[in-house]
């Protein structure tokens, strides 16, 4: 109680010094919403992508595992004012907004988990695997929006976030490629470690924006590539490219 007072304040006083605005549409965030507007919140072009029968599941098919839990929250288009809700967890400097997009996913999903009450949901996950991010552009970035993205889902959820993998190479950024060279950018640079940790789990490869699904596919690939053997992979991705 103490703690959530303590935050409150927290929180009035810096939008006195700082006022948070919604990153969609510029409006002044109240006290009760969390880094969106309602209102932008509520007209989110989203995909209706979560459970086990989705488009997907075909960027996961190429592993040892069955497809497994696959989501993605909305759909992305560059030229609408939603890109910059990955813009912004991306690009800004901003970790924690990252973290709060996968605590609002999570919420959501879990939400329809409950009033669907259809199998092949997000509680069936049981390991959360970020997109990995070479040390070099980490160092330029100072954080992994994958990761941070994870961290948010396990706070509501309570799935571990797992470091199983890693990128040995770094390569060019995926959002200049076409889909052929997102796929040759992509090949040999990814590694799953401690594959022994993975046998017999249901996995998801947790990511920002899925566009081609040649990240996703090279994260599976280097998880069979190590011996490792889940019970299943899937994905859960903030984002869903339109195009």
């Amino acid at each position: 109680m103490i703690g959530k007072i303590l935050t409150d304040i927290r929180r009035f006083s810096l939008d006195m010094i700082a006022p948070r605005t919604c990153p969609c549409c510029g409006a002044r965030l109240s006290e009760t919403e969390d880094e969106i507007c309602l209102r932008c919140l509520v007209s989110l072009p989203r995909t209706g992508y979560a459970g086990l029968r989705t488009p997907l599941r075909d960027f996961v098919d190429n592993g040892s595992g069955e497809p497994g839990f696959c989501a993605a929250w909305f759909f992305y288009d560059h030229t609408t004012d939603f890109a910059d809700i990955i813009r912004s967890a991306k690009f800004d400097d901003r970790p924690a907004f990252a973290r709060a997009l996968g605590r609002l996913y999570a919420r959501e999903l879990l939400s329809a988990a409950r009033v669907s009450g259809v199998p092949g949901h997000l509680s069936d996950v049981e390991i959360l695997l970020p997109v990995p991010m070479h040390w070099s552009k980490l160092l330029g970035r100072g954080y992994n929006q994958s990761r941070e993205i994870a961290l948010g889902i396990s706070e509501v959820t309570g799935i571990p976030v797992a470091d199983n993998l890693i990128a040995r190479k770094p390569h060019r950024t995926q959002s200049l490629q076409n889909a052929s060279r997102r796929r040759d950018n992509l090949v040999g640079k990814l590694e799953a470690i401690r594959p022994g940790e993975l046998d017999g789990a249901h996995i998801a490869i947790v990511d920002d924006v899925v566009t081609t699904g040649a990240t996703v596919r090279e994260c599976v690939r280097a998880l069979s590539v190590s011996g490792a053997r889940p019970a299943s992979v899937g994905l859960i991705a903030l984002a869903r490219s339109a195009n």
